[in-house]
């Protein structure tokens, strides 16, 4: 179930991942790529985050990405789906993320689509669309 306080945490998550996105599609010489990387992974990690919580499970908010995940998929099989693989930061907490980022488009790009495949997958488990937020 989406309480209000899901809907906020989706909300935030769509935002961030909208920033990325406006920076993904901006001329590489203008993108900055450390924006990208600092939204699109707090994207994520508020995407599983809300999952969680609309399922009555702990979502600590410092716990990894690959921690999150790990958690969904004890939830919900169909988060096995998902890899992190290509996600350089997956098995950083969010206090160790502060300090690293990602500066190629390549990697920020991969946490990208890694980013809206969780999205999509969370939205379609809570039965939401996106926009709802619009």
């Amino acid at each position: 179930m989406a309480t209000p306080d899901i809907r906020k945490t989706l909300k935030h998550a769509l935002a961030d991942l909208s920033i990325g996105q406006f920076e993904l599609n901006r001329p590489s010489d203008h993108s900055v790529t450390m924006t990208v990387c600092m939204t699109v992974r707090q994207a994520m990690h508020l995407f599983l985050r809300a999952y969680l919580q609309s399922q009555s499970l702990p979502a600590d908010a410092n716990k990894s990405l690959v921690s999150l995940l790990k958690q969904c998929q004890k939830a919900d099989k169909q988060f096995e789906a998902v890899s992190l693989a290509r996600v350089s930061c997956n098995d950083l907490n969010q206090r160790e993320c502060e300090s690293e980022y990602c500066l190629t488009a390549e990697n920020v790009t991969a946490c990208m689509d890694v980013a809206n495949k969780i999205k999509s997958l969370v939205l379609n488990k809570l039965n939401i669309s996106e926009s709802e937020f619009a």
